[in-house]
């Protein structure tokens, strides 16, 4: 897609420079907002398997922390 890359690149970082549509499709707008508002990190999008939380739970992650 964007041919070589850094290795210093961390993946967070490379979805950082991505346009909005681009992580809105890659996230889905919610949890894409939640990610680029700073509410979570990439990490906490997931679950101890590394399986993408639904936006209710991640919602309740953000109403709690």
């Amino acid at each position: 897609m964007d041919g070589q890359v850094d290795a210093k690149l961390t993946f967070e970082h490379w979805l950082q420079g991505k346009s909005k549509a681009f992580q809105d499709e890659y996230f889905g707008p919610g949890r894409a907002d939640l990610w680029r508002n700073g509410h979570l990190t990439l990490a906490e999008l997931l679950d101890m398997r590394g399986r993408p939380l639904t936006i209710d739970a991640l919602k309740e992650k953000v109403a709690s922390g």
